[in-house]
């Protein structure tokens, strides 16, 4: 008796994904600026596993599974890893050529084409200048990042 994969019709796959939100303000100035949030498009907020469907488990689609960013310890899949900080009730100040660096890991899902699909996303950071007033809205520059995962099945 044999068996052999015929063919395979969806895949999920497990990325780590790296975000890094810079203070890029001219040397001199005094521009601080306070990060608040991170969000993903495709997502939600990456700071957190409770705002998605399953709370650092790999049930949900797409799903959070873990993260550093806007926590002091890693959760999820990133326990056990230093977190980037958490931004607290008054965030996170960034200082000029500073930069908040952190990780999460996420699951995405889909039905495969030609053996593969794809996944595109970006995350957009909530920030704050320091002379009042001043909300930013960043999103990734310049384009979404897109990620192709390809399944091959191999009869033994």
């Amino acid at each position: 008796m044999d068996k052999g994969g015929n063919t395979t019709t969806a895949a999920c796959a497990t990325i780590r994904y790296s975000v890094d939100a810079k203070n890029t303000s001219a040397s001199g100035t005094d521009e601080t600026l306070t990060l608040s949030g991170l969000s993903d498009n495709g997502f939600g907020d990456i700071t957190t596993c409770a705002g998605n469907s399953n709370g650092c488990t790999a049930t949900g689609n797409p799903n959070i599974l873990g993260t550093t960013c806007g926590v002091d310890a890693g959760v999820g899949t990133l326990a056990g890893t230093v977190g980037s900080g958490s931004f607290g009730a008054s965030g996170k100040i960034i200082a000029v050529g500073g930069d908040y660096a952190c990780l999460f890991d996420a699951q995405i899902c889909s039905a495969l084409t030609n053996g593969c699909f794809t996944h595109s996303n970006k995350v957009t950071a909530s920030l704050a200048g320091d002379e009042g007033g001043e909300t930013i809205t960043v999103s990734t520059v310049p384009n979404p990042l897109n990620v192709k995962v390809c399944v091959q099945t191999t009869t033994f």
